[in-house]
C-alpha cells in the first residue's frame, strides 16, 4: 500500500510533464504553420546580408529545393516563437521542487542567456555576415557567384546560431563563478590554450579561408576577456 501511494505522486508528475511538452509541441506547430503561410516575408528578412551584392544569385538545383527551404525557415521560426513559451512550461514543471534563491538564480541566468543570444544573432546578422557574404561572392571575380538558395539558408543558420551560442560565454563564466567551480585564475592561466582552441573552432565553423577565420576569432577572443572580467566579479578565487 505504501509503495503504491509513493508510485502516485511520480505517475502525476510524469503525466504532467507529458501534458506540458504536448503543449509545447501544439504551440510548436501553430508556430509553425503562421511562419509557413509568412514565409515570403521571412525570406525577404533573412536575404539582407546578401541584398547588397550584386555578383551574386541564388538558384534551385532540385525542384522542390524552394519549399524545402520554406519548410526549414518555419521550422526555425517557429522554434524562436516557440521557445520562451516552452521554457515557462519547463520552468513551471520545474518551481515547486526549488528554492526561492534557486529560482532567482536560473530566471536571471535564462535572462542573462537569452539576452546574450539575441546580441550574438543581431551582431552576426547585420555585421559578421554581410562582410563575410561579400567577401565570398567577390572573391572570384573571373566567375558569376551561383549559390544554391538551401545551402545558403543552412550555412546562415549554422554561423547565427555558432555566434548565438559563442555569446554565452559570460553567462557560463558567471554561472561557474557563482558555482564556485572555475575561477578568474583558471581562464588567465590558460590563455594560450585557449586562443589555439578558439583558432581550432573557427576554422571549423567558417568556411576555409582566412578572412571567415579572423571574423569568427575576433569576437570570440573579445569575449573570453569578457568573461575573465565577469567570472571575477560573479565569484571569488577558487
Amino acid at each position: 500500500m505504501t509503495l503504491q501511494n509513493n508510485e502516485l505522486p511520480v505517475l502525476k508528475h510524469l503525466q504532467e510533464l507529458r501534458s506540458r511538452l504536448l503543449i509545447c509541441f501544439f504551440v510548436w506547430i501553430v508556430g509553425f504553420l503562421i511562419s509557413l503561410y509568412f514565409s515570403h516575408l521571412i525570406w525577404f528578412f533573412v536575404s539582407l546580408p546578401i541584398k547588397e551584392i550584386s555578383s551574386l544569385e541564388l538558384i534551385n538545383f532540385t525542384p522542390a529545393e524552394a519549399i524545402q527551404v520554406d519548410f526549414k525557415m518555419a521550422s526555425i521560426a517557429a522554434f524562436i516563437l516557440a521557445a520562451p513559451f516552452c521554457f515557462y512550461q519547463f520552468y513551471a514543471f520545474c518551481a515547486e521542487a526549488l528554492y526561492s534563491t534557486e529560482k532567482k538564480v536560473i530566471l536571471s541566468l535564462t535572462i542573462a542567456s537569452t539576452l546574450f543570444f539575441l546580441i550574438g544573432i543581431l551582431f552576426s546578422f547585420f555585421i559578421a555576415l554581410p562582410l563575410l557574404f561579400h567577401f565570398l561572392a567577390e572573391y572570384n571575380t573571373h566567375a558569376k557567384a551561383l549559390w544554391s538558395q538551401s545551402a545558403y539558408i543552412s550555412f546562415l543558420i549554422r554561423l547565427e546560431l555558432a555566434f548565438g551560442l559563442l555569446f554565452q560565454m559570460p553567462v557560463v563564466a558567471a554561472f561557474l563563478s557563482y558555482s564556485k567551480i572555475i575561477s578568474s585564475t583558471f581562464f588567465i592561466k590558460h590563455f594560450r590554450i585557449t586562443i589555439f582552441t578558439l583558432a581550432f573552432i573557427s576554422a571549423i565553423i567558417t568556411p576555409p579561408d582566412l578572412f571567415s577565420m579572423i571574423l569568427m576569432m575576433g569576437p570570440m577572443l573579445l569575449l573570453y576577456l569578457i568573461t575573465i572580467i565577469v567570472n571575477r566579479l560573479f565569484g571569488k578565487e577558487a
